[in-house]
């Protein structure tokens, strides 16, 4: 087993294996944290939390999380769970975007508001309804998966315009829920910083 760092007794290659399998999910994923469990990513988030000295994958400060739509039937969605956010077709199909589930599992976030970029979020709409999630961590630190990647040697390209950020979605850190679409959300938070990563 290879330690992340000398404070951080835990297997790099369990963090990696997890932070891999997690980045093949999609944006749109609402309700993950009930159906996946990264065990090694819970436990590096809470020695992060402990009290140890800082790290450079350490983040704090503003993060953004999308949920998007999904196609399913308007007799089969629950109410309290999801709304219909799209006209209901003859054959009762229709889009539907959850509601927000709060956990304390880590999900992603991202340092940027920016889901536009068809690039990136090959599955984002940018002019469909989504729900942006907009959170600050506070007194305490997220998982910086990029630079937490880089400083275990397995940086990947493919994912790294992401900018993404593991924090659980707990109601005490959000700062606001937007509803509308992700072209909406890039226009209304665009006081915020929208520097590269490369540059932060």
């Amino acid at each position: 087993m290879t330690p992340i760092s000398s404070n951080i007794n835990l297997s790099a290659e369990a963090v990696v294996d997890e932070i891999s399998e997690r980045q093949q999910l999609p944006w749109n994923s609402g309700g993950i944290a009930q159906y996946r469990v990264y065990p090694a990513l819970q436990k590096l988030f809470r020695i992060i939390n402990s009290g140890i000295p800082k790290e450079d994958f350490f983040y704090q400060g503003d993060i953004f999380r999308l949920h998007t739509p999904y196609t399913g039937l308007a007799d089969d969605i629950g109410p309290s769970q999801e709304d219909v956010v799209s006209r209901i077709c003859n054959d009762g199909a229709c889009s539907i975007l959850p509601r927000t589930r709060y956990s304390d599992a880590v999900v992603a976030f991202s340092k940027s508001f920016d889901f536009t970029d068809s690039k990136i979020y090959y599955k984002v709409v940018a002019s469909m309804p989504a729900r942006l999630i907009h959170v600050n961590t506070k007194n305490c630190y997220g998982i910086d998966v990029n630079k937490l990647m880089e400083r275990v040697g397995c940086k990947i390209e493919r994912y790294e315009k992401e900018r993404e950020v593991l924090f659980p979605l707990l109601p005490e850190f959000v700062v606001k829920e937007y509803k509308g679409t992700p072209n909406k959300f890039k226009y209304y938070l665009r006081r915020f910083s929208t520097v590269p990563e490369s540059k932060v």
